[in-house]
């Protein structure tokens, strides 16, 4: 009997033994199996997140790149426009005679006119039909009054409204070119039964005129 009590006491001291050994160092309780789900779910959830962040992180620095090329090659471009427009500026006649072929020029600016009206432009005398150019490159548009006759009116890219009238018929209008025909000179208006010419005015900015005599005597 004594014996088998020893036996038992033994027996009760290994399963204390064992059941102290299966717990942690801190006296926790291991893990059961739920917790050990719970475990690689939330490791999986984390590792997810992080996916996600890294693939987030990728596409916004494909964005920056592709962001990157696109002012370079807009500024690229900007520079070959500017690069551009100098050369054509260096290049292009900086002024053409309003009218292709000979004329003949006084300086009327001021003089008197029917109605108590003063001259204000140069009238450029011509043979019928002769070639009305732009002086420079612009925006070419027509119109028409009794004084006047058909009249053209450019919109200089040097910032001033060229101003052409008498015509016998207008040439190209919109987007047009230094020398390109935008009319043709005539007898239109108030100069019907007269001698044909261009009436040639200048006005800076759009406002009002200002003699062009120097600056066609210096290119006519």
């Amino acid at each position: 009997m004594r014996a088998l009590c020893t036996v038992f006491a033994a027996v009760a001291l290994t399963a204390a033994f064992l059941y102290t050994a299966g717990t942690s160092r801190a006296g926790e309780v291991p893990p059961s199996g739920l917790d050990l789900v719970a475990l690689q779910q939330r490791s999986q959830v984390a590792r997810s997140n992080q996916n996600h962040v890294e693939a987030v992180e990728r596409r916004r620095r494909r964005a920056e790149r592709r962001l990157a090329r696109a002012v370079r090659r807009q500024q690229q471009e900007a520079r070959q426009a500017l690069e551009l427009a100098a050369w054509l500026a260096a290049t292009a006649p900086p002024f053409r005679c309003p009218v292709s072929g000979p004329v003949d020029f006084v300086d009327s600016w001021g003089d008197a006119r029917s109605g108590g009206r003063r001259h204000q432009g140069t009238d450029l005398m011509a043979p019928y039909g002769a070639p009305v150019v732009a002086p420079v490159a612009g925006t070419a548009s027509s119109s028409s009054s009794g004084a006047g006759g058909l009249t053209v009116e450019l919109v200089g890219d040097d910032g001033v409204t060229y101003k052409g009238m008498h015509l016998s018929r207008m040439g190209a209008t919109g987007r047009v070119a230094s020398g390109a025909a935008i009319g043709y000179v005539g007898t239109s208006g108030n100069a019907r039964g007269g001698s044909p010419h261009l009436h040639f005015e200048m006005h800076p900015g759009g406002g009002g005129a200002v003699n062009p005599y120097s600056k066609v005597a210096q290119y006519c």
